[in-house]
């Protein structure tokens, strides 16, 4: 594969991503059950993830199933969800991964 493919390809998978996000946050931004403040809070929060912090993953997290913006984080090893002071909530531990730093 020369580098021109490849780099068309890399590019194809940013936009492929970047798009299927956008996509999550709007759908989870429309079917949100809060109030205005609340959803204004919401579209805040999973904003800044996607703009200040540039995290998809993170932003992915906030508006997958349970929309919750309180996740700040997620395990770089287990991807499960951090809270508050960067600690997983008491009832996904243990994940079950070695080497997991929460474990």
């Amino acid at each position: 594969m020369t580098k021109k493919i490849w780099a068309v390809e890399a590019l194809r998978k940013k936009y492929d991503t970047l798009w299927s996000t956008t996509q999550m946050m709007l759908q989870a931004i429309e079917s949100h059950p809060g109030t205005g403040v609340e959803i204004q809070r919401y579209v805040k929060r999973l904003m800044s993830a996607a703009i200040k912090d540039r995290d998809l993953m993170l932003v992915r997290k906030m508006a997958g199933r349970s929309k919750d913006i309180r996740v700040v984080g997620y395990c770089q090893h287990c991807h499960i969800n951090l809270y508050g002071s960067g600690k997983p909530s008491s009832s996904a531990m243990p994940c079950g991964m070695e080497g997991c730093p929460h474990e």
